[in-house]
């Protein structure tokens, strides 16, 4: 499923690649049962461009954190716009994210939707204070602070 979803934002909106990042230990949930390494070789043993297995977060270990990751993404990759792809329900709960408010310096959110159009939903976050919601993919061109809605079909 998150493949599926992955190449569909790949095709809408153009983007060079799409990187799969394990999380190590997670913040918000409990545990998962596969460990962190046999989730790694799962991954690798499934991916082929545009996807690429991407164990940043792994490697620094500790809790997972995104800002982190973003934070190192954004000094290894300078010349890119960076495009974080979340679900509806993950965006429901950003407020409650590890220094949320400072995500969209640093990459624009791609809010994936398997239902909801962005026309049922953008008045609940009319006044998101952590970016500005677009409806124009040329927007994640520019370096971080949009959040884009994107209708997927799986």
């Amino acid at each position: 499923g998150h493949l599926r979803i992955g190449l569909e934002a790949y095709e809408a909106l153009s983007l060079e690649e799409v990187r799969i990042i394990p999380v190590n230990l997670p913040g918000h949930r409990s545990k998962p049962k596969a460990s962190v390494h046999e989730r790694c070789d799962m991954i690798s043993s499934i991916v082929k461009p545009p996807f690429c297995l991407d164990e940043i977060e792994v490697n620094r270990g500790g809790i997972s954190y995104t800002i982190d990751t973003l934070e190192s993404l954004s000094v290894s990759m300078t010349n890119c716009s960076l495009c974080l792809l979340i679900g509806e329900d993950a965006f429901d709960s950003l407020v409650s994210w590890h220094r949320a408010d400072e995500l969209l310096l640093l990459a624009h959110l791609v809010v994936i939707s398997r239902g909801s159009t962005i026309a049922d939903r953008k008045g609940e976050w009319s006044d998101f204070r952590y970016g500005k919601i677009t409806t124009d993919s040329a927007d994640l061109c520019s370096s971080a602070g949009f959040i884009y809605f994107l209708q997927v079909r799986y």
